[in-house]
């Protein structure tokens, strides 16, 4: 990939002293748009950065490893060409509430979303890889004591009832009975 499609370190930190040196003083404002073209977001760009908003470019195909690790922003909505999330990329970023992935994305890595208190997630049927405690620690416990995790398998069929017939958790992992055909699961806890 041409390192002019890469976002790194170094281009986070430059946008984070371009706010500051705008005068915005407060962290809750900062917002950085990653620019169009960019098509991969570099392992630890944004590792604890404060930033509260960032925009990602309809062109992102791959998130690096630790990329966005404890940083506070509070949706993630992956843009449609968004194909790998790696490893501990959203490591601890308790913040979020909201994330939305695409039709597109196969591939989770470990740890991806540790500690990350979601409301829940779906988990599209294009996800081929979902590595080791993705989403450990992270998934809210519903009134009746399941979790919120819904697996689309088939087109018209999402395992969005009944889901403890699907998996179940117990003693921190995430056990299956039955997965979706296509789907490879690479540990027993998520």
């Amino acid at each position: 990939m041409e390192k002019s499609k890469i976002y790194t370190a170094e281009m986070a930190a430059r946008a984070m002293a371009d706010q500051i040196l705008r005068g915005n003083r407060y962290a809750e404002r900062f917002h950085i748009e990653v620019p169009e073209g960019i098509e991969r977001i570099d392992d630890y760009a944004f590792d604890n950065l404060f930033v509260m908003n960032i925009s990602l470019p309809s062109t992102l195909r791959e998130i690096g490893d630790y990329a966005f690790r404890n940083t506070p922003f509070h949706n993630l909505i992956c843009p449609h060409e968004l194909r790998s999330i790696g490893k501990g990329a959203f490591w601890r970023c308790e913040y979020i509430k909201n994330i939305r992935f695409n039709d597109k994305l196969e591939f989770i890595g470990e740890d991806a979303f540790f500690h990350c208190y979601s409301s829940g997630v779906v988990i599209p049927k294009s996800v081929k890889v979902i590595e080791k405690g993705a989403f450990y620690g992270g998934i809210d416990k519903e009134d009746d004591g399941t979790y919120k995790i819904i697996l689309e398998a088939e087109p018209d069929f999402v395992f969005d009832k009944n889901v403890s017939d699907y998996f179940s958790y117990k003693d921190g992992k995430l056990e299956f009975h039955e997965r979706p055909e296509g789907l490879m699961w690479k540990s027993v806890y998520c």
